[in-house]
């Protein structure tokens, strides 16, 4: 499994960044740790860490799953959302991830009539549609998550500024570029009859 991420959050700003990384310690050195980290940042971030107090940071290991499962099923149980494909937070995705699952779950259990797929006493719904139809994407996501936290969790500051420098450059030079990048995770829809 790739290596865990420290997730500290402060009124509502969170920053992830290798543990491997991290000064060990109490929560008092995590509270210095994020000063040390962010306190050279624009405003009003300095400020922000500036007064959080060190029973205040939240310190939370991030885990996901680094290979994925066979299938997202077995019999009649389904996993969805992390239980299925945990991934890490750099994309924002997990929810939105976990929201699909349940669309086409739902999809491909159908209707919720009497003695329909899913009901007690009905047929089993075509929970192999439903892994069908997730796996690719969710890996797809997954993975991208993976990248984009490899990326901000560089620490070699030669690394860090050709990364900056490349960011920068895209954004300048080919915005629209850039935003096509995600256009994989926010173009989707429903599987058209995943049964």
């Amino acid at each position: 499994m790739p290596p865990s991420f420290l997730d500290l959050t402060l009124r509502g700003i969170t920053a992830h960044y290798p543990r491997r990384s991290c000064r060990t310690g109490v929560i008092a050195a995590q509270a210095g740790e994020l000063k040390r980290r962010f306190g050279g940042w624009n405003d009003p971030i300095p400020g922000l860490i500036g007064t959080v107090s060190p029973d205040h940071v939240l310190h939370d290991d991030v885990y996901w799953i680094a290979d994925p499962l066979p299938a997202y099923h077995r019999g009649r149980v389904a996993l969805l959302g992390d239980a299925a494909h945990a991934m890490t937070p750099h994309l924002g995705q997990g929810a939105c991830q976990a929201i699909e699952d349940a669309v086409v779950l739902a999809s491909a259990a159908g209707p919720g009539t009497p003695g329909g797929p899913g009901t007690p006493g009905g047929p089993a719904p075509d929970l192999a549609a439903y892994t069908s139809a997730r796996m690719r994407r969710t890996r797809m996501v997954a993975d991208g998550s993976y990248r984009a936290s490899r990326l901000s969790g560089m620490t070699s500051r030669p690394a860090i500024a050709l990364r900056n420098t490349g960011v920068r450059l895209a954004g300048r030079l080919a915005p629209a570029l850039m935003i096509r990048q995600l256009d994989p995770i926010a173009s989707w829809t429903l599987p058209i009859n995943p049964r």
